[in-house]
């Protein structure tokens, strides 16, 4: 069963991906029927509709698919950090008395909600960001968009950490030491992340700037 949730995200990134493709390929096939039955006929076409059937589909850029990436991981996170928090509710306690498994299914929530959340704003703003920008940047927005993916998902990761370190090690019998590695994992994961975040934002600045000049 381990392997159905890898198999059935990539399912989805490949439906999400293909089907799009395969229509705007169906619609420029059309086009050239089109105009390829009206040559034949003989009919006379005026330029302008022929040149708009015939000119290659705009491609979306790298931040469209930059922020397509953030709403689908960050959707996902948040579909299954609910369903993992509505599980504890409604059955930690059935399938563990001891609230351990409840504690570890609203851990796994908290995780998977927060990184969601985070990736949902990270798309949301790279759309409002990146809107104004008519070429993709190259490598340096690329860069950019490492930074701040993985930068948001650390920052995110860190924060659902500490909570769990916080208020479900108890339930989880985490104590002691472990607790304390848990802290130090989520102060690293989440400072690191936020130095990630920073740093995608300070290099988008400066490549704006040249961009600019």
């Amino acid at each position: 069963m381990s392997h159905i949730l890898p198999v059935a995200i990539l399912f989805f990134l490949a439906v999400v991906l293909l089907i799009p493709a395969w229509l705007q390929n169906r619609a420029r096939l059309a086009s050239l029927r089109l105009v390829h039955d009206a040559i034949e006929r003989g009919q006379s076409l005026d330029p302008v509709i022929v040149e708009r059937l015939l000119a290659p589909a705009r491609r979306p850029t790298s931040t469209n698919w930059f922020a397509l990436i953030c709403f689908i991981f960050g959707v996902l996170g948040l579909c299954v950090g609910t369903a993992l928090a509505m599980g504890a509710f409604f059955f930690g306690n059935i399938l563990d008395p001891t609230g351990q498994a409840g504690a570890g299914m609203m851990l796994g929530a908290l995780i998977n909600g927060t990184v969601g959340l985070a990736l949902t704003l990270l798309g949301i703003f790279s759309l409002r960001m990146f809107a104004h920008r008519a070429s993709d940047g190259g490598i340096a927005m690329w860069f950019v968009q490492l930074c701040l993916f993985f930068g948001a998902s650390g920052a995110a990761l860190g924060v659902a950490l500490a909570f769990g370190a916080q208020f479900l090690a108890a339930q989880l019998g985490i104590v002691g030491q472990a607790v304390a590695g848990l802290m130090l994992g989520a102060l690293v994961t989440g400072f690191s992340g936020l130095g990630l975040t920073v740093l995608g934002v300070v290099a988008l600045r400066i490549f704006a700037g040249k961009s600019e000049a």
